[in-house]
């Protein structure tokens, strides 16, 4: 033990030395080196930030997760945030620029080829790759719940038929933000930013000639239930 020690001491006293006599093939040495290293990182490099590379893939939770996925498929969307042009996300121009985009892509079978162009950052553009999309959100969409007596409504946010009098878009500004679970959900406090949720089928196996029920381009949410103004019109009996 006490040669051990003795013979990295004279190492370490000598080594000042040795780099001083060598500096410029130890510099050399060390810039190509880092040279490399930067070039290795930028180029060769890739960061996974998905959740599931933080969580132990052993934990009870993950296996029923993963469980659930190969079940019912998987739960990858893509979440856009956009800066409204006129930067009023609530304005008539905004809100029919969302909805007509929430359209385009829910009906992305409609879309053709030459709509779009024809490579974005140098990929060539697949409109087929639409056919991923499973749901899409936004603030054309969005329904929220409305308490009048003893009955509950669900109502849309943003009627269906976009209006333009002033006054009744301050109403639905005012309606959204007073909603908190969809301030900086949906929207952020200014009304500049929005929000569309886009859900995927990818990571899925879906079974060769599955088409759900939810998924048919025909099937659509409509207001039935939101024109609960004349009680007469519906009868409910319960115990």
């Amino acid at each position: 033990m006490d040669g051990t020690l003795l013979w990295l001491s004279r190492l370490f006293s000598r080594t000042p030395a040795f780099v001083i006599r060598y500096r410029w093939p130890i510099l050399l040495l060390i810039t190509l080196t880092s040279l490399l290293l930067a070039w290795t990182s930028a180029t060769r490099t890739s960061l996974d930030m998905t959740l599931d590379n933080f969580i132990d893939q052993r934990d009870p939770a993950i296996r029923a997760l993963n469980e659930f996925r190969s079940q019912f498929g998987g739960d990858d969307s893509v979440f856009l945030v956009y800066r409204a042009a006129d930067d009023d996300i609530f304005s008539a121009r905004s809100l029919q620029a969302t909805q007509e985009l929430t359209r385009r892509l829910r009906n992305w079978h409609e879309v053709t080829a030459d709509e779009l162009p024809e490579r974005i950052n140098g990929n060539r553009v697949d409109v087929t790759a639409l056919s991923r999309i499973r749901r899409v959100q936004s603030l054309t969409t969005l329904r929220i719940q409305q308490s009048e007596g003893d009955m509950l409504r669900s109502v849309r946010l943003v009627p269906e038929q976009i209006p333009t009098d002033p006054q009744e878009l301050q109403q639905i500004r005012e309606r959204a933000l007073a909603q908190d679970d969809l301030r900086l959900a949906w929207f952020s406090d200014d009304g500049r930013y929005g929000a569309i949720l886009i859900q995927t089928t990818f990571g899925a196996d879906p079974v060769d000639g599955f088409v759900a029920a939810v998924d048919q381009a025909e099937v659509s949410l409509g207001d039935s239930f939101s024109a609960f103004d004349d009680p007469d019109s519906f009868d409910l009996a319960f115990d």
